[in-house]
């Protein structure tokens, strides 16, 4: 009598070319086990596919870090744009030493920023890059509410400093001169903002769907909208 094949060793095409050839009159019982084999190596191959495709999906969709930055850059001519204009308009000459207009142009961002992902989930850079901000937990599209826990670290940032900088102007306008604390409490505030900006870069870098900490405090998350 002849000895059964160790058809659980044989390779999926193995498999096939005995399934091809075999007796299956002769041999029911090994026909049934090669047929049963290859259910289950066709069913396990397409399992490993299917997580070797959500594995390549899943960082595809949240890896925005660049789109980010070109979104960034985008945003930050609009907003370039949109200064000069306001310049003209009220008769300022704007240039980067002028705290108190750079300033007001970082309030102005956070605020494009609260508005454009309150109501549309994007600003203008961001629908250029195809990149969308959402809510975390359902991926829908997030509220006013949630756009302003995100933008709130920045935005109260950026008031204290604005707050600053005016008084600073008002008692250097007063007394020809600045008390070094002001001056020490404005340094404080810019290394805080520094700091800010580091970690929310470290927090995009180190995690796997490049969630920056405004992100953590709205509950949201960015994805690629392609």
């Amino acid at each position: 009598m002849f000895e059964v094949p160790p058809f659980s060793e044989y390779s999926y095409e193995e498999l096939l070319e005995v399934k091809k050839h075999i007796d299956r009159d002769k041999y029911p019982e090994r026909y049934e086990t090669v047929v049963t084999l290859l259910n289950d190596k066709f069913n396990g191959h397409n399992r490993q596919g299917e997580t070797r495709t959500e594995a390549y999906i899943k960082p595809c969709k949240y890896a925005t870090f660049w789109p980010r930055v070109g979104a960034i850059f985008i945003d930050g001519l609009i907003l370039s744009v949109v200064i000069y204009i306001e310049c003209l308009i009220f008769g300022f000459n704007y240039h980067g030493s002028n705290l108190l207009l750079t300033t007001v142009g970082c309030i102005q961002m956070s605020l494009y920023n609260l508005f454009m992902h309150g109501c549309y989930g994007q600003t203008l850079g961001k629908m250029i890059t195809r990149i969308k901000v959402v809510d975390h937990d359902t991926e829908q599209k997030i509220n006013i509410k949630q756009s302003l826990r995100r933008e709130s670290v920045e935005l109260v940032l950026y008031m204290l400093f604005l707050a600053l900088v005016m008084a600073l102007s008002v008692v250097l306008l007063m007394n020809n001169t600045v008390p070094p604390a002001m001056l020490h409490l404005l340094s404080g505030i810019e290394a805080v903002l520094l700091c800010w900006f580091l970690a929310e870069l470290g927090s995009v870098i180190l995690n796997d769907k490049s969630r920056a900490l405004h992100d953590y405090i709205g509950k949201t998350v960015v994805v690629r909208v392609d």
